[in-house]
């Protein structure tokens, strides 16, 4: 008579087994994004099926037994194996942009996480990878920045023919004393022709300058132009190109720059386009605070780095029309702005915080109507960003 107390709680466990195989695959199934397991040896065990369509394969079987390593793109072999490195050290790996390749060739970018699938007692059995393609998501992103930047420089076209023509009028004008000094040339008149040359030659320079940086600042740089950089000099690059509107707009500019600041590792170029535009929103701030208060008052933009051993952080202030607390949330959606329709396109702050986002920083806002605005960029000095973002994209 105890057999088959002994037998049923055996069935019932049976029975779960069976439930939890058949919710697991019917999860696998609906699952939108691709899932691999991978063994410790680095081969495919088991997929779900959107994963033949993202591999673009006829079937699962002909990805299970296969090495993952020969869907990875051959320039990301070294950071996966220090994924699986880092998963192996702390169980986990979230949200990885990496690149892959399809069977037939093509290369798309994904956002991967990694995990240990582990038994009761701990030991590693194998790893579980899920990854979404966001090639599509990259495009339109890149495009977006492409465009702000594109706005930008048009706002700043009127200010660069100003900063171009002033060393311009300067050469014409020192060119014009050289000649007559040549028609009536004396000794006494050589430290004066040395001079003029000199001056002459920095204008050059001074031009070439500003262009080289308007190209560079334009270009459609790909994602992977990656570098170390010094944030104070990324900042005052982005003044270059902006003080001229400042000036014109009657804007003071307070700067109070640390001069230890540590290296950080990213895109430069995307990063200057934060600064840029964040000095074109306060600029826009400010003139609407002008014709809201019908008064004059001192206009004032603050720049201040300063930096832990960890991150590095940028306090942005300005005392412009502020921002409604309502607001503060909503303005982080593209298109969405609190300027006049024919002064804003709703995208400065988004694209900065997609930017920051790219470099693991983060963008926080403070503020208050007809006050100011105060915005504080956190980005992690370079060995962090090194650690965190294993060379992400």
């Amino acid at each position: 008579m105890e057999l088959p107390s002994t037998i049923h709680p055996q069935k019932q466990d049976n029975e779960w087994i069976g439930n939890s195989e058949k919710l697991y695959r019917t999860l696998q199934s609906a699952y939108p994004d691709g899932i691999v397991i991978m063994d410790l040896d680095g081969n495919i065990i088991d997929t779900s099926d959107i994963t033949t369509d993202i591999f673009k394969v006829a079937s699962k079987k002909e990805i299970i037994g296969t090495q993952f390593l020969k869907y990875v793109h051959e320039t990301e072999i070294e950071r996966i194996k220090k994924i699986f490195t880092m998963v192996e050290t702390e169980g986990i790996v979230k949200n990885v942009e990496i690149v892959l390749i399809r069977e037939n060739h093509l290369s798309f970018i994904c956002d991967m996480s990694v995990t240990l699938i582990q038994e009761f007692d701990g030991t590693v059995k194998a790893y579980l990878i899920v990854f979404r393609d966001i090639t599509r998501q990259k495009k339109i992103e890149a495009q977006l920045i492409y465009k702000s930047r594109m706005v930008s420089l048009g706002q700043m076209a009127t200010a660069m023919a100003h900063e171009i023509n002033q060393p311009l009028v300067s050469i014409s004008l020192s060119v014009e004393n050289l000649q007559n000094k040549v028609n009536c040339y004396v000794p006494q008149v050589e430290q004066y022709l040395q001079d003029k040359i000199k001056k002459i030659q920095e204008d050059v320079l001074r031009i070439g300058r500003i262009i080289d940086h308007i190209r560079a600042f334009s270009q459609d740089y790909d994602d992977k132009l990656y570098s170390s950089f010094n944030i104070n000099e990324i900042i005052r690059n982005a003044l270059s190109m902006m003080s001229q509107q400042l000036i014109n707009n009657r804007i003071n500019l307070v700067q109070a720059y640390d001069q230890n600041i540590l290296p950080t590792h990213g895109n430069p170029y995307r990063f200057e386009q934060v600064i840029v535009n964040l000095l074109a929103n306060s600029k826009k701030a400010i003139e609407e605070k002008s014709l809201a208060v019908k008064k004059k008052f001192q206009r004032l933009i603050t720049i201040k780095t300063y930096h832990d051993a960890i991150n590095s952080y940028v306090k942005f202030s300005d005392n412009g029309i502020g921002i409604k607390h309502q607001d503060i949330e909503k303005i982080m959606l593209p298109f969405y702005t609190t300027h006049n329709s024919e002064k804003g396109s709703g995208l400065g702050l988004p694209i900065a915080f997609m930017i920051l986002r790219e470099l693991n920083g983060t963008l926080a806002i403070e503020s208050q109507p007809l006050v100011g605005t105060t915005i504080q960029i956190t980005i992690p000095n370079k060995d962090a960003v090194h650690h965190a973002q294993l060379g992400s994209k």
